[in-house]
């Protein structure tokens, strides 16, 4: 189970920490898309695992919800 910070339309904390997959109109969770570049300007991309509910065996670079008490610069690190 993925526990999230909510926030509001304005990025502020509203200080409610629930599973990720909880929806709430005009709450929002935080998310990261990480693009690793190498030095020829080629990006590492990942195949998505086939089990996956939203775009089975697609490619997509690598990234996910930013884990409560956490910033996007942690979130970023964890996917890396």
């Amino acid at each position: 189970m993925e526990m999230v910070d909510k926030l509001n339309n304005k990025r502020q904390n509203l200080n409610k920490i629930t599973e990720r997959s909880e929806k709430i109109e005009g709450e929002y969770r935080q998310s990261v898309h990480t693009w690793i570049m190498n030095s020829k300007g080629e990006f590492l991309i990942q195949k998505r695992t086939p089990n996956k509910k939203n775009f089975p065996n697609k490619w997509s670079q690598t990234g996910g919800g930013v884990d409560y008490r956490r910033n996007t610069h942690t979130g970023c690190n964890k996917r890396m």
